[in-house]
């Protein structure tokens, strides 16, 4: 059973909006508010959206790549560079 273009695209971006509102809306809730804690929000969240469409387009990387775990390296890039991005040009001394 294949998944339609709608589902891999739709399901992934729905959750991770999902997983976007409650981690923010629960950072927002106990008063965090640091731009550490912002940075980490934006960071899990991009790497949960990284992950979602991974997972559902995971058969087609691995048609493309012609590697099984082509999905778990496309994770750890987006988590790589991700985090590479998020650091302040202030921390990097």
């Amino acid at each position: 059973m294949s998944l339609s273009v709608g589902e891999r695209v739709l399901v992934p971006g729905l959750g991770a909006a999902l997983f976007a509102a409650m981690s923010w809306g629960f950072m927002s809730a106990v008063g965090c508010d640091t731009r550490r804690i912002k940075v980490f929000a934006l960071c899990a969240s991009v790497f949960m959206t990284g992950f979602g469409y991974s997972v559902f387009w995971q058969d087609k990387l691995t048609i493309a790549t012609g590697w099984a775990y082509a999905w778990m390296a496309v994770v750890a890039l987006v988590s790589v560079f991700r985090m590479a991005f998020s650091i302040s040009p202030e921390s990097r001394h």
